[in-house]
């Protein structure tokens, strides 16, 4: 029984494996894509987790401040966003619920205010008009995936 037990726990980890791998290519080339359309200098960063985050930031960030919330921060500050994601992270030891509420908050509010600012230059849009999508999407990340996947690749930003 025992035996049967580590089988399927192999097999589901082996599951979870190929799936993760799958996300991971899928989510750097759509925001590979992304970053070719915005303009963004070395859209490879997309394959690597940190660049990626402050790529994502770089793109956006055509002003000297990014707001959310009504609150202006620095873009050179956001850029290191995911700073807060590590930190979150390493509460797992103090509390894990605590950790992975952080860890949401921080996506959505962090990464969904890139994603808002990102689809609005792509579309053409206000942020305040892909404000609710680009939260959406820093929580669910597959959105931001297909919206990217589905855009034209001849798109280009303002």
């Amino acid at each position: 029984m025992a035996l049967l037990s580590f089988a399927v726990a192999g097999i589901v980890g082996i599951i979870t494996l190929i799936v993760g791998i799958i996300m991971y290519v899928l989510t750097s080339i759509s925001h590979m894509k992304a970053l070719r359309m915005l303009g963004y200098h070395t859209p490879w960063h997309a394959w690597i987790p940190i660049l990626r985050c402050m790529a994502y930031a770089d793109s956006v960030s055509k002003e000297d401040n990014i707001t959310i919330f009504g609150q202006k921060i620095p873009a050179n500050i956001f850029k290191f966003w995911w700073v807060l994601l590590v930190v979150a992270s390493l509460l797992t030891y103090v509390n894990g619920t605590l950790s992975s509420v952080l860890t949401i908050v921080v996506n959505v509010i962090c990464l969904g205010t890139i994603y808002g600012k990102m689809y609005a230059r792509l579309e053409n849009k206000e942020e305040s008009e892909t404000q609710v999508i680009g939260y959406l999407s820093g929580w669910l990340t597959i959105i931001a995936i297909v919206k990217f996947f589905i855009y034209p690749e001849n798109k280009s930003s303002n």
